[in-house]
């Protein structure tokens, strides 16, 4: 479970957008391979950190609350969330986004302006939604729960506004700063989890780890931010021309009309990708219909962090070179569809036969309902990772209309599934409505997304990725059917594994390019790594 403006004043130097190479960040100077190899790597150091630290929380937690105390707890946690991502009207989105574009280009005056905007309304924001977050907890919440859900409210204020400082690091594609930020908070958090569980605080401990966790990172985060940003928000010795300043006031239609866009997006997007189930949960089912659901989505959506951690390298590349290169954007986008791919149909798969050892050596007897939810959930969750490269494309395309027409279609189809489904099915009826809506979501969005480009989508090597990837599931499940517990468990991944690996070799489902991309990981990677990792490059993809 997720325990998941201070700026230079006046204006600044700058008569014609400057495109020197010293002038720019560092990031962006950096060829786009070398950039998205270190920042993949840094990005996955971070996730696997992330998640080593929510499941030891995650499971000392379940074992030690139970369903009911955890299906309260997880609920004011999702309703909390919500908040957070609806309140935001889509403004990190659109701070990463032009920032990107406009430093990118060398154009400062616009990336300050907009730094400015954004940040501003991302404040009052942050405000108005922790004062109105305490007038429900106290009105509508019971006398029991309302103290760990007020401290729930106030971390909000904190994770809102570390949002906008994680943005505006990855427009600059400055992955350390994100991963040092996150790297302190996690430890933090996981530190407050075991301390409020061993000193018997329950949910109110449990929800002040999560108010420190998010006020250090964004603390810590921010600090990084503002010293980075030294390059593009330093202070000014000139006035600028009226010409300058009305090109730049004339953004902010262009930035309201992507907010009000990515807002609805963002809407459309809790319904379909973010456990709008628990809702009807709650509604139509008991609590702890609620716990087996959520357990399930958080264990295969954090295990498929790592792959998305390379696309957020490859996505942050995109929106700077979109406008330069559009074509180039797109071909870099279906390039890391096959990575994506190559890293999470093998996980995805491999989960959903590995669900019930999971379950019963994990979080126990008392959470056995959810082994067939996660089966589920994890035999699809690849389609929302898959789903990611081709949305980030239509967002840096400035093409969110296209997205939006999808989304409220699926959406209006998981809420109707969740109708159909839940009453009788509960947590197992809400897997299966939020399946197929994920499905028919990605399936859409990559039609969409290639549209206009001259990049075609890889069906062959996917098809061939598909198919190792079932074989490893399929091999893992039959040992787990046929030798119980831990030793099941053990030979599962250890022949899952193999059994992928081989599939690779037989097939070589991935392209040229592709490889030579993996390769470039290699120099990121400590040096004790990085030969054993050269030799299983050369043994799954042999040189030609």
């Amino acid at each position: 479970m997720g325990l998941s403006p201070i700026l230079n004043r006046g204006g600044s130097r700058l008569s014609e957008p400057d495109l020197t190479l010293e002038s720019q960040p560092p990031s962006l100077t950096a060829p786009a391979a070398r950039v998205i190899a270190r920042n993949s790597v840094l990005a996955a150091l971070d996730t696997i950190v992330g998640l080593l630290s929510a499941l030891v929380g995650s499971v000392a937690v379940a074992r030690l609350l139970g369903p009911v105390k955890l299906g309260y707890y997880n609920y004011v946690l999702f309703i909390c969330n919500i908040t957070n991502r609806l309140a935001s009207f889509g403004v990190p989105l659109a701070t990463r986004k032009y920032l990107a574009e406009y430093l990118g280009r060398g154009d400062f005056l616009a990336a300050r302006t907009i730094w400015r905007w954004t940040l501003r309304f991302q404040s009052t924001m942050a405000l108005i939604v922790v004062a109105l977050g305490f007038a429900i907890v106290a009105w509508q919440v019971p006398q029991g729960h309302r103290f760990y859900a007020a401290l729930a409210v106030l971390s909000l204020a904190p994770a809102m506004q570390m949002a906008m400082y994680s943005a505006a690091n990855t427009a600059t594609e400055d992955f350390a700063s994100n991963v040092k930020s996150s790297l302190v908070s996690t430890t933090v958090g996981l530190a407050g989890v075991v301390l409020s569980l061993l000193m018997g605080w329950d949910l109110p401990g449990l929800a002040a780890a999560l108010l420190l966790e998010r006020t250090t990172d964004f603390v810590v985060r921010r600090h990084y931010s503002l010293r980075r940003s030294r390059h593009w928000l330093q202070e000014a010795s000139v006035t600028h021309a009226p010409e300058q300043l009305a090109r730049v006031s004339g953004l902010k239609p262009a930035l309201r009309r992507f907010c009000l866009q990515a807002s609805l997006l963002q809407l459309l997007n809790i319904v379909v990708w973010d456990r709008s189930e628990m809702l009807f949960l709650k509604h139509f089912s008991d609590i702890r219909q609620v716990a087996f659901y959520s357990l399930g989505f958080n264990i295969t959506q954090r295990l498929l962090l790592l792959p998305r951690a390379f696309v957020s390298a490859v996505s942050a590349s995109v929106m700077v070179r979109i406008g330069r290169e559009a074509q180039s954007a797109a071909a870099l986008t279906v390039t890391a569809f096959r990575l994506m791919a190559f890293l999470a149909l093998p996980v995805s798969f491999g989960i959903a036969a590995l669900s019930d050892p999971v379950i019963r050596l994990l979080y126990g007897p008392r959470f056995l309902p959810a082994i067939p939810v996660l089966g589920l959930l994890a035999a699809f969750a690849s389609a929302k990772a898959l789903m990611f490269p081709a949305q980030d494309l239509l967002v840096a395309a400035n093409r969110q209309a296209a997205l939006l027409k999808i989304m409220t279609f699926t959406a209006c189809l998981n809420i109707l599934l969740d109708f159909l489904l839940i009453p009788s099915g509960g947590a197992m009826g809400a897997a299966v409505a939020n399946s197929v809506s994920q499905t028919a979501a990605a399936v859409a969005v990559w039609w969409a997304s290639l549209r206009g480009f001259e990049v075609r989508f890889p069906m062959a090597s996917f098809s061939r990725l598909l198919l190792a990837a079932a074989a490893c599931g399929a091999v893992a499940l039959g040992l787990v059917l046929w030798i119980p517990g831990l030793p099941g468990a053990v030979a599962a991944v250890a022949a899952g594994t193999l059994a992928y690996a081989l599939g690779l070799r037989l097939m070589q489902p991935l392209e040229a390019r592709d490889r030579e991309r993996l390769s470039r990981l290699e120099a990121q990677l400590p040096a004790p790594l990085r030969s054993p990792y050269r030799r299983a490059l050369i043994a799954l993809f042999p040189p030609a």
